[in-house]
C-alpha cells in the first residue's frame, strides 16, 4: 500500500527473466538526474533489442503461466533437500528459497576444475571466485528452471556428489593436496 510513496522502481532482467540488463522507472526529473550523474549509468550501454525481446517474452510466459514461480520454488526446495541428504555444503538461503543454489568449493583452482568436470558429465554450473567471494569461500552456483524435473535434479545431484567426492571437497586443504 505504499506504491504512491516510492520514488524509484528498479530491477534486473538477468536472473528472473533470462536476459541481460535491467530497468529503472521514476519521475522524469529523477531519471534525468541519474542519467547525467550516476557513474555506472554513464558508462553503461542500452539494452540490446534481443535482450529486450527475451525479457518481454519471459514476462508474457509468466503472465500466461502464473504457476511457474511456485513450481520453480518447489524445485529449489527439492534440490536443497537432495544436496543436503548428499552432505553437500551449500550457502544458506536467506528468506525465500531461491533457484540459484551456491555450493562451497572453497578454493579458486579446484572450483574451476570441478566446474569443468561437472560440465564434461552434463551438469552446467557457474563459478564464483574472488573478488566476488572471499579467497577461501569459492562457490559453484547451480541455476534451476521450472522445467527441471525431480529426476533431472536427482541425476545432477548424484553427479555433483561424485565429482565433489573425487576432488575431496570438504576435507582440509592439506589432505586434498596429498591425494
Amino acid at each position: 500500500g505504499l506504491e504512491d510513496q516510492v520514488d524509484i522502481y528498479m530491477g534486473t532482467f538477468s536472473k528472473s527473466l533470462a536476459s541481460l540488463g535491467g530497468y529503472m522507472a521514476a519521475s522524469a526529473r529523477v531519471v534525468d538526474y541519474v542519467r547525467h550523474s550516476s557513474r555506472p549509468f554513464i558508462f553503461s550501454a542500452s539494452i540490446t533489442p534481443a535482450s529486450c525481446a527475451s525479457a518481454l517474452t519471459a514476462l508474457r510466459i509468466l503472465e500466461a503461466h502464473p504457476e511457474l514461480p511456485e513450481t520453480l520454488q518447489s524445485r529449489a526446495v527439492y534440490m536443497r533437500r537432495k544436496l543436503s541428504e548428499a552432505h553437500i555444503r551449500m550457502k544458506d538461503s536467506t528468506g525465500d528459497i531461491v533457484p540459484i543454489i551456491p555450493i562451497y568449493t572453497y578454493e579458486p583452482i579446484p572450483t574451476l576444475t570441478i566446474a569443468k568436470d561437472l560440465y564434461d558429465r552434463g551438469v552446467y554450473v557457474n563459478s564464483s571466485l574472488p573478488p566476488a567471494t572471499a579467497p577461501t569461500e569459492c562457490l559453484l552456483r547451480t541455476s534451476l528452471m521450472a522445467t527441471h524435473t525431480e529426476a533431472l535434479i536427482d541425476e545432477a545431484v548424484g553427479i555433483i556428489a561424485e565429482v565433489l567426492q573425487e576432488h575431496r571437497v570438504g576435507e582440509a586443504p592439506e589432505r586434498r593436496q596429498e591425494a
